[in-house]
């Protein structure tokens, strides 16, 4: 459940962000034993084909309320096809006993494939104590930020909120692109996308 049930082949979502919402998993998948899984943009990433699934330039807001008995994602839930987000964000309040900051499950179903089918770069997550990706098997991370542990390589933990408002977001996450993807509203407010 999402504004997409489940993305795949080829999609490439861009500049798409949501806020003032509700959303919650309504649909329970009876191949996982009939957990639900409840994303912002989508419950799934599956079936993906060619260069993958590409996210670039997407955000849930702090307005954005997510409710999973088991599976909540920030942005996409439950990934287990080759899945990229670039320059994504997620505040979104997320409900669920496996819950993510941008996703929920990265996991390969055929235990053969090897590398990462999530890739996240430049992305951040502004829920305290809450991890990128909730059950991390097969995901890489470059220059993300979460104010939750930062457990892998290529994640960094800001000190506090403070450090991600403002200006001084410019100085806890130089790596993200403020010319051209990120903005700052004023010194008070998150930073926003821009695209």
């Amino acid at each position: 459940n999402g504004l997409f049930k489940c993305i795949s082949g080829q999609a490439h979502i861009e500049n798409l962000g949501v806020a003032d919402s509700y959303i919650k998993a309504a649909w329970k998948d009876p191949a996982s034993t009939g957990n639900d899984f409840a994303g912002v943009i989508a419950g799934k990433s599956q079936w993906a084909s060619g260069d993958g699934i590409l996210l670039e330039r997407c955000f849930a807001d702090e307005t954005v309320t997510l409710e999973a008995t088991v599976y909540a994602g920030g942005l996409v839930c439950f990934v287990n096809e080759k899945t990229t987000m670039i320059d994504c964000y997620s505040s979104a309040y997320t409900e669920g006993s496996t819950k993510g900051g941008m996703s929920s499950t990265a996991w390969v179903p055929n235990p053969e494939e090897t590398g990462s089918i999530l890739t996240l770069i430049r992305c951040f997550n502004t829920r305290i104590n809450q991890k990128l990706v909730a059950s991390n098997v097969n995901a890489t991370f470059t220059d993300c930020y979460t104010l939750g542990p930062a457990e892998y390589d290529g994640i960094t933990r800001p000190q506090t909120a403070a450090n991600i408002r403002g200006e001084e977001a410019r100085k806890s996450m130089p790596n993200l692109d403020y010319e051209r993807t990120w903005m700052i509203v004023n010194p008070s407010n998150l930073i926003i996308s821009g695209g």
